[in-house]
């Protein structure tokens, strides 16, 4: 396979997988409908869920201070099944150090 056609296979699935996601169907019944397999439906989301979870470093964003609008407030951040409460003595350097341990 070219790098062309590999390019263009690429498009074909990405958009394949995109209808998928807005369908609302399961994966059997979506892969039925447009005449593919449920493996390559599941082999095309592995790869794109991987392209999207390395392609780019969290952002950060900028967020008041607890104590600035609320004193004593509690942020409450969840990373999957982490939770990380982020109260006014919980300073940035820490919350990214945190932060970076739990998404790697």
């Amino acid at each position: 396979m070219t790098h062309e056609e590999h390019e263009a296979l690429q498009e074909v699935w990405a958009e394949r997988v995109a209808d998928f996601q807005a369908s609302g169907q399961t994966r059997p019944q979506w892969a039925a409908a447009h005449g593919v397999t449920v493996h390559q439906l599941a082999y095309w989301l592995r790869k794109f869920r991987a392209a999207t979870q390395h392609s780019a470093p969290p952002a950060w964003v900028a967020w008041p201070s607890p104590t600035a609008t609320n004193p004593g407030a509690t942020l409450i951040v969840r990373i999957g099944p982490a939770e990380i409460r982020v109260g006014p003595d919980f300073g940035p350097p820490l919350f990214q150090a945190v932060v970076r341990a739990l998404s790697s």
